[in-house]
């Protein structure tokens, strides 16, 4: 039993390594975080005392021209005492996007003290949310982003939006803050 174990596992590492569009972030027991055209990932393993993970799941991003409607999930798991989320973005291009209606949900038990659920400044877009009454733990959905195409979308140009600051905890002084190392964002494919 342990020999087919051992040859599945060999197995499947090896068929990892033959495809330059995976990669697996240590410490994520073996998931495989795929590698979108833009270099990006989706699942980040996080090193923190307050999330294990935190992934982005996202629908319309095959996108063929403006108008279209993108919207991202935002998730943990792993959660442990979890309060607080803030959750920067940046649109690359900026105008690629029409970031001044864009809105967000943030899921029970959190709630948001955002307009339309986030912040935009410029190209950088910022999702927050808090619990007022209790903390999380596991798996959870923290909020999703809808945002749509603008007129100066170009399908011929890589567009991104990417994740460029994940500041998770139990309270406004007791947090994790991660940055752009994470690699994760999503591409829009054309």
């Amino acid at each position: 039993m342990l020999l087919r174990i051992a040859l599945a596992s060999l197995a499947g590492l090896s068929a990892c390594a033959e495809s330059d569009s995976v990669v697996t972030p240590p410490g994520t027991d073996g998931v495989v975080a795929p590698v979108d055209e833009g270099g990006l990932r989706q699942l980040a393993d996080l090193s923190g005392s307050f999330a294990e993970r935190f992934r982005i799941a996202g629908d319309g991003l095959e996108v063929t021209g403006p108008g279209q409607e993108i919207s991202l999930t935002f998730e943990v798991d792993g959660a442990d005492q979890l309060r607080q989320f803030d959750i920067k973005l940046v649109a690359e291009p900026a105008d690629a996007f029409d970031l001044e209606n864009a809105e967000a949900t943030v899921e029970t038990p959190f709630v948001t003290p955002a307009p339309n659920g986030l912040v935009v400044t410029g190209a950088e877009v910022r999702v927050l949310g808090a619990s007022l009454t209790t903390s999380v733990s596991g798996s959870q959905v923290l909020a999703t982003m809808r945002v749509r195409t603008a007129s100066a979308y170009d399908a011929s140009s890589e567009v991104r939006l990417v994740l460029t600051s994940l500041s998770l905890g139990p309270s406004s002084s007791e947090r994790d803050e991660y940055d752009s190392d994470l690699g994760v964002g999503i591409t829009l494919k054309r």
